[in-house]
């Protein structure tokens, strides 16, 4: 009898040992698990940081946005878009026409490069060109002021080289 209470107190200690040990992990791993995830956190705090330096430093050589000339263009046609959406032409073609188009000269490369920048600008509307039976003009007077008369046509807009016509309907 005294033997097996050996053997109990025995297997009582190693439970209690080993219970310790098992703890003692326990512990060390929820500190190591706090550890890493602090460590993964501060982490993403210094990439998030260093990109938007690297961003910062990137970008201090690019010229102003409001110098590009698209951008100036678009700035340039917003009131013509304003204009047709209020008289609720959402989509569709536009005429595009400049003083070369008038004279029945081919156009210029200048003519080409505002034609297709305007375009950009006046999605969803397309503008075309050597087309005039649309239900709106737009010329642009780049080169100075217009060669013909355009008494035929109704003046919606007249700005910085911009002129937007509506064709007269006859009754």
């Amino acid at each position: 009898m005294l033997r097996l209470e050996r053997v109990f107190a025995s297997l009582h200690t190693t439970c209690l040992l080993f219970d310790q040990v098992w703890f003692d992990r326990v512990r060390r791993l929820a500190k190591l698990k706090q550890f890493l995830r602090f460590t993964a956190g501060a982490a993403i705090v210094v990439c998030a940081y260093w990109n938007v330096v690297a961003f910062n430093q990137a970008t201090e050589s690019l010229a102003p946005r409001d110098g590009d000339e698209i951008v100036m263009r678009e700035k340039r046609l917003a009131p013509v878009r304003q204009i047709l959406l209020f008289n609720g032409y959402l989509s569709g073609e536009i005429a595009f026409i400049t003083n070369r188009d008038f004279d029945r000269l081919p156009p210029l490369p200048e003519d080409d490069k505002r034609w297709s920048q305007s375009q950009y600008a006046m999605i969803p509307w397309v503008l075309v060109r050597n087309k005039r039976d649309t239900p709106f003009l737009l010329v642009d007077f780049w080169d100075g002021p217009p060669h013909q008369n355009l008494e035929a046509l109704t003046k919606l807009y007249d700005g910085d080289g911009l002129v937007l016509f509506q064709v007269k309907k006859l009754p």
